[in-house]
C-alpha cells in the first residue's frame, strides 16, 4: 500500500460513519416528531401563556341558530332561548391569535368543566375546539381557563334593548351606545361588531389580562354596515 493510502482510507471511513450518524439522527428526530404530533395533549405550536390581551368572542345566539350549522346543536337552539352566548375567549400577541399551543392536559375537555359552563357556552362542540385552538395557549389549565371565559362574560352587561328585542333595526352608532349604556366607561374602541351581511352575529370585546376593557389592536370596528342593521329577536 502506497503511504498515506492508510491515512486517507482512515478518513474517508470516519466521514462515512459521520455521514451515517447524521442520517440515523435525521431519522430519529424525524420519528420523535411524529410521535409529538400523533399523541393526545401534545400540539406543536406556540408556547403557552405568551401573550398580551384576551378577546372575548360573543355571538347573538338567535342569529347563528338561524343559519344551516344551528342543526348540529339542538341544545342552543331548541331547548332554550338564549342571547348572547361565549364563543371564545381568545389570547392575543398583538393583533395575531396564537393557536393549537403545547399543553399537558387532554384536547378533549372534561366532562364536569363540560357541565359547568353549558349555559353560557351551549355546545360541548364548539367547548373542545375553543379549548384545543385558543384555551391551550393561555397558559391555564381546563378548569382556570374556563373559570377565566366566565369571569370575562360576567365582567360585562349585555344590552338589555338588544337582548328584550326593542332594537331590531339599527345602525352602528346606536348599537354601541346600546351596549355603552349597560356598561358605563367601556371605550367604544374596545368593542368590535361583526355581522353576517347586514344582521348582527358578533360583538368582541378586548380585554386585558385582568378582564379590563382595552382598545382594541389595529383600530378594527368590525365589518356591520354603519346603518340597516337587523338584529334578530331571542325565540
Amino acid at each position: 500500500m502506497p503511504p498515506g493510502t492508510a491515512r486517507v482510507a482512515a478518513g474517508e471511513t470516519a466521514r462515512g460513519r459521520a455521514r451515517a450518524f447524521r442520517r440515523a439522527l435525521g431519522l430519529g428526530l424525524g420519528v420523535l416528531w411524529l410521535a409529538a404530533a400523533g399523541a393526545p395533549g401534545i400540539a406543536l405550536g406556540e408556547a403557552p401563556g405568551a401573550f398580551d390581551h384576551y378577546v372575548l368572542s360573543l355571538s347573538w345566539s338567535p342569529q347563528y341558530c338561524a343559519s344551516p350549522q344551528a342543526r348540529s346543536e339542538p341544545l342552543q337552539c331548541e331547548y332554550r332561548r338564549y342571547g348572547f352566548v361565549v364563543h371564545g375567549l381568545w389570547p392575543q400577541h398583538g393583533p395575531s391569535s396564537p393557536a393549537y399551543c403545547a399543553t399537558r392536559e387532554p384536547r378533549e375537555v372534561r366532562s364536569e368543566i363540560v357541565q359547568q359552563i353549558l349555559d353560557i357556552m351551549p355546545s360541548e362542540r364548539l367547548i373542545n375546539h375553543q379549548w384545543s385552538k385558543h384555551g391551550t395557549c393561555s397558559g391555564l389549565g381546563q378548569e382556570r381557563y374556563f373559570a377565566a371565559a366566565r369571569k370575562a362574560f360576567e365582567s360585562l352587561s349585555m344590552p338589555s334593548d338588544v337582548e328584550r328585542g326593542r332594537l331590531i333595526y339599527t345602525d352602528r352608532r346606536s348599537l354601541l351606545a346600546a351596549i355603552q349604556k349597560e356598561n358605563p366607561g367601556l371605550p367604544a374602541n374596545a368593542v368590535v361588531l361583526r355581522c353576517s351581511s347586514s344582521d348582527f352575529s358578533e360583538m368582541r370585546v378586548c380585554l386585558s389580562r385582568d378582564f379590563q376593557p382595552i382598545p382594541c389592536k389595529g383600530g378594527s370596528r368590525g365589518n356591520c354596515p354603519a346603518s340597516g342593521i337587523r338584529i334578530r329577536p331571542i325565540r
